[in-house]
């Protein structure tokens, strides 16, 4: 990914986080922003802490069986210092489905990073993250087939039968 730093990030979110030392100190949950708009669909901020660093994701709510959705997006963070984002994105777009409907950064910022008071990003124990989505296009024809048990198709069986199984968002 890239890092740049923006005075207006454009962003479809932004979301105050408060009482981040506990949130750091006592990793124990994820942080989930309210849900949010962006080409068509919904979109939400979801930031795990893991002890030496931050991990930030955006996953796609309600994703339907058979859609693929070709995206960019940008997660940002405030320096409230000097009043502009840290900008962190993606080099190319990528598709959400069902299957994978969360992408982002396991690694996002370290922690002593995040809370050296120098760099701005934490006032009065309180962190301010952003996103951007941009949709590149979709595809309802895209088929995604998860196998959750052993099927086995010998020489006799009518291929037929077996299609029935790979119908959209049919279940196994």
């Amino acid at each position: 990914f890239t890092k740049e730093t923006k005075d207006d990030p454009h962003a479809h979110l932004l979301t105050e986080i408060e009482s981040v030392s506990s949130f750091l100190d006592y990793p124990i949950g994820k942080y989930e922003s309210s849900v949010f708009s962006a080409g068509g669909y919904k979109w939400r901020l979801v930031i795990y802490p893991d002890g030496k660093h931050i991990s930030a994701y955006i996953e796609m709510i309600d994703c339907i069986p058979c859609l693929k959705v070709h995206a960019t997006f940008k997660i940002f963070l405030l320096n409230r210092t000097s009043d502009n984002y840290l900008c962190f994105r993606g080099t190319a777009a990528t598709d959400f489905t069902k299957s994978r409907a969360k992408w982002g950064f396991r690694k996002l910022i370290s922690e002593r990073m995040l809370r050296d008071a120098s760099n701005g990003y934490i006032v009065d124990d309180k962190c301010v993250f952003g996103a951007q989505v941009s949709v590149v296009g979709s595809a309802a024809s895209f088929i995604e087939i998860s196998i959750s048990q052993t099927v086995i198709i010998s020489n006799n069986v009518e291929s037929n039968s077996f299609s029935n199984y790979i119908q959209c968002g049919a279940p196994m």
